[in-house]
């Protein structure tokens, strides 16, 4: 019998139309999402580094045209998408969140469109940096050369949407970057058209980049390591200096840390009214060793939900519960573990769920 009561009943109702729309509409766009018009999904920011697994409704499947074939809009709960710059459907396609977010009251909506390449290029500090992006041609049907009297050149243009961030703000006129599929050469291109304001939704924004084909150095453009195990050609490629560490009065070095991560049995999940669930937070060495090292935690949450949630820290391990508060249900509680100098960090996004 239970199957026929979908939509949950709050505790106190006024009677008022207005109050009980309040009541009712969290718990009916909950239940929306859990039925075949959702669909489960994993959020990420700007650099992939945080993801949130959780379910939404992407909208315009069944397109008519071919243009619109690489289209969607999303619906989530809201204070999802403003979190986040791409989102990776049930088939394992990317999407940038492309438009400027909003709500209705009851959900989030953003429109978004495919990711088709990703891009790669070395920053100052000679990390090299890599971002999924939303390209299209933009050569306006010309023949893809370019002639003068003494000699033909390749032509093209590729107009490239971009989470605007710490990395990519600084992006400068003639950067070359790599834009092809194919490996096996260099195909650079320059950045010859910057757009930073169009796009720009003061929460967060994109940044919109003209790249025009230009010829490759077969001194400076290198074939390297992305540092993830994939060979990606990186224009105008810097060795990084090697990192030096002085040591303590003996000469003892510390380990010279270069990733995080926080660690949970199950999903990164939280029951209302449920027992306390402990997340503990890793620093690992270049040889990817665990480094001993203690860090800091932090919790983000909206205020509404902060009085309801209960945790405490020992040492590298966090335990986290949820008092049994309806209303949080959908809500997400943000941790943060970071080194006590703040360089390397790891967040996680928790979901908060019914405990029924």
């Amino acid at each position: 019998m239970k199957e026929w009561y979908l939509i949950g009943s709050p505790s106190l109702s006024s009677g008022l139309e207005n109050d009980v729309f309040n009541d009712y509409k969290s718990d009916s766009f909950a239940e929306v999402l859990s039925t075949e018009v959702g669909e489960n999904v994993v959020f990420y920011n700007n650099d992939m580094s945080t993801e949130f697994a959780t379910r939404a409704i992407i909208q315009n499947k069944t397109a008519d045209s071919d243009t619109n074939s690489i289209k969607r809009q999303v619906l989530a709960n809201i204070g999802t998408l403003n979190l986040y710059h791409y989102i990776k459907d049930k088939s394992g396609v990317i999407w940038l969140l492309k438009g400027k977010v909003d709500n209705n009251g009851i959900y989030d909506k953003s429109a978004a469109s495919i990711c088709n390449y990703k891009l790669h290029w070395q920053n100052e500090f000679g990390e090299i940096v890599s971002r999924y992006a939303y390209v299209l041609n933009a050569s306006a049907y010309n023949n893809g050369e370019k002639e003068n009297k003494t000699l033909t050149l390749q032509s093209n243009q590729f107009m490239v949407y971009l989470p605007y961030d710490s990395e990519t703000m600084l992006l400068d006129d003639n950067k070359r970057i790599h834009m092809s599929k194919n490996i096996r050469k260099c195909k650079p291109y320059e950045i010859t058209r910057i757009d930073d304001i169009s796009y720009d939704f003061t929460d967060k924004g994109l940044i919109n980049l003209i790249f025009t084909q230009v010829q490759a150095s077969p001194t400076n453009d290198k074939l390297v390591d992305d540092g993830t195990g994939n060979k990606v050609w990186i224009c105008d490629y810097n060795t990084p200096p090697s990192p030096s560490d002085p040591g303590d009065d003996n000469g003892n070095q510390s380990p010279i840390l270069l990733r995080t991560e926080i660690v949970y049995k199950g999903n990164p999940e939280l029951m209302i009214g449920g027992t306390y669930k402990a997340f503990t937070g890793k620093f690992y060495d270049e040889s990817n060793s665990e480094v001993n090292d203690v860090g800091v935690w932090s919790i983000d949450t909206i205020d509404e939900l902060s009085k309801f949630v209960n945790f405490a820290t020992t040492g590298n391990t966090i335990k986290i519960k949820i008092l049994n508060y309806d209303s949080a249900i959908g809500g997400i509680v943000r941790l943060k573990y970071s080194s006590t100098d703040g360089k390397f960090s790891k967040i996680l996004d928790v979901s908060i769920m019914s405990g029924i």
